[in-house]
């Protein structure tokens, strides 16, 4: 890795193989391509494996593609995100795993909603990214950036499109820990 850039992951023509990855989010504009391989957990992986594996529109694969029932030990993990005719990202359903995280449920509600010791401003730019490159985008943080129990986290945003073929929801797999 030369000046915070890797090498360029070998990837097959036509397969979703390259991410963004996100070392520092104190300088998101700083990314580094990796390849999905070079994921650092399973759950990680396994769910990028699988998003891969759908049809889409424009190299992004439909929302109702996405069934729980083949994810079942991934799901305590997972958040689905639409963003709404306004422009404001509504949590469909969240994961009981960040749930107990960030000490709030999210689900069924806007990003507006959020406590505020979750930064909107950063979560809905990163999300706004994945829909208008309609590309995958992998996160490390640290610090208590969005959970209060966690100061080490690690994020996966997927774009899925509505049966339109309008990127605009986000498949999100996020995990994390506390480290003293």
């Amino acid at each position: 890795m030369a000046n915070g850039r890797r090498n360029e992951p070998q990837c097959l023509s036509g397969q979703r193989s390259l991410l963004t990855i996100i070392l520092d989010y104190s300088d998101p504009n700083a990314p580094v391509d990796m390849s999905a391989d070079e994921l650092p957990d399973a759950p990680f992986r396994r769910l990028f494996d699988h998003w891969s594996s759908w049809d889409g529109a424009n190299g992004v694969p439909y929302r109702d593609q996405l069934d729980p029932a083949n994810i079942p030990r991934l799901l305590q993990n997972v958040m689905l995100v639409e963003q709404l005719a306004n422009g404001e990202f509504f949590y469909r359903v969240v994961g009981t795993h960040i749930v107990d995280a960030v000490e709030f449920d999210p689900s069924m509600k806007p990003m507006s909603a959020m406590p505020d010791y979750v930064d909107t401003v950063k979560v809905s730019a990163a999300f706004q990214t994945v829909i208008d490159l309609k590309q995958p985008r992998f996160e490390r943080m640290t610090g208590q950036v969005f959970a209060k129990r966690w100061n080490i986290y690690r994020r996966l945003l997927l774009p899925l499109a509505d049966t339109n073929g309008k990127a605009r929801y986000i498949l999100g797999c996020v995990s994390g820990e506390a480290q003293k």
